[in-house]
């Protein structure tokens, strides 16, 4: 049995921005980073967006923190009157929590139809421009595709629409590459970098993460996940270019990455907008392009022992946020005191450990060691 409550809400976004903190924090070491599989990293940061977008408690497993503090304060204001609207319409019972949810459910729909909005005028843009048939530009594509054993169909645009060269399609993987004059070498990194984005699935899970996004726009730590994520994608895709590869490849790669990354600044502005695309030259601080130099220069070894301690503290995060809930608590007045009348309809009975804890109206109302002590109502165990 499942429940959904503005507590669930508020405890599964703490719990899981506190981790995605951690996570960020943690996936910022180069070495840390070179030692774990790019699959691990991705797996951790779709569980957590999931239990972000799905902030249920599950009532079969969950354990009840009882706050008679902080949360009773959160609770009056959650569930007071707007004072506006109570004022323009006093017979109409509006709450900050509904008002609230009405933002952010406003809000995420102006994201996300803005978002499509700007992914249908990006494809008109670009859908009748002709594939290259520049003899170099097919030959390289066949010896990389061949080279990484990549299988999969690619469509490449050699025109200035976009200043740098870039990858862009979910379905139908479209590759530009801007008209400057790259040596067969360059254009060998411009076009394994590109390759391996599809090959690796950057677009989808870049997809995933605006979406993700969208409906999260209020929460600031989904926005650095967001920025994060992109850096990180770069990166495996840097080390996955030079794995096994020569020292003098390496630096090759290195500099081809410098010169994209310069001739971008060069050109100032791009053509169209940059959101559906994404370039070797997005990552552009300096930071991130020292990371990423770092990684192609001294190479990617996976680390058992560190991607077991990953999986575990995913296990841990999995267990903490689907566990506790914490849920405001009352105490009683100190003169008379008078019981609601518990039903069916309003009340339930929930066995938390040792503890019999009774839900009146979806909050923890009495608890005891002794079930006989509470009502004669439904019990959840």
């Amino acid at each position: 049995m499942i429940d959904l409550t503005p507590y669930s809400i508020l405890s599964v976004t703490v719990i899981t921005s506190i981790f995605i903190v951690l996570f960020i924090l943690i996936t910022r070491n180069n070495v840390f980073v070179s030692k774990i599989p790019m699959w691990i990293p991705v797996a951790l940061t779709i569980i957590m967006c999931i239990r972000l977008l799905f902030p249920i408690e599950f009532l079969f497993c969950s354990k009840t923190l009882l706050s008679f503090d902080v949360f009773p304060h959160i609770d009056n204001i959650i569930y007071a009157d707007v004072p506006v609207i109570h004022n323009v319409v006093p017979d109409i019972k509006i709450t900050v929590v509904s008002v609230f949810c009405a933002i952010w459910l406003i809000g995420a729909i102006v994201f996300i139809v803005n978002y499509i909005k700007e992914y249908v005028e990006f494809c008109r843009a670009t859908k009748h421009i002709e594939t290259t048939n520049n003899p170099l530009i097919v030959e390289t594509l066949n010896r990389i595709k061949t080279e990484y054993n990549f299988k999969f169909d690619v469509k490449i645009i050699f025109n200035n629409v976009i200043s740098e060269p870039s990858e862009f399609g979910f379905f139908k993987q479209t590759i530009f590459l801007n008209d400057y004059d790259y040596s067969p070498e360059e254009l060998s990194y411009i076009l394994a970098h590109e390759l391996t984005h599809f090959y690796n699935k950057s677009n989808w899970i870049k997809l995933f993460m605006n979406m993700v996004k969208s409906i999260l726009w209020w929460n600031p730590v989904v926005h650095l996940l967001q920025r994060h994520v992109d850096d990180l994608l770069e990166i495996y895709v840097d080390s996955y270019i030079a794995k096994n590869k020569s020292h003098k490849f390496r630096l090759g790669y290195i500099e081809c990455i410098q010169k994209v990354l310069e001739n971008a600044e060069d050109n100032g502005k791009k053509n169209v907008k940059m959101k559906f695309i994404h370039s070797m030259a997005t990552v552009s601080k300096e930071n991130i392009v020292m990371r990423r130099c770092n990684v192609i220069r001294y190479g990617h070894k996976n680390n058992i022992p560190i991607c077991i301690s990953i999986v575990l503290v995913l296990i841990l995060y999995i267990f903490i946020s689907s566990r506790y809930v914490v849920q405001p608590a009352y105490e009683p007045d100190a003169g008379d005191f008078a019981l609601p009348e518990f039903t069916s309809e309003n009340s339930y009975i929930v066995k938390d450990g040792d503890m019999y804890v009774l839900y009146y109206n979806d909050v923890p109302y009495l608890q005891s060691h002794n079930i006989n002590q509470l009502p004669d109502i439904y019990t959840i165990k």
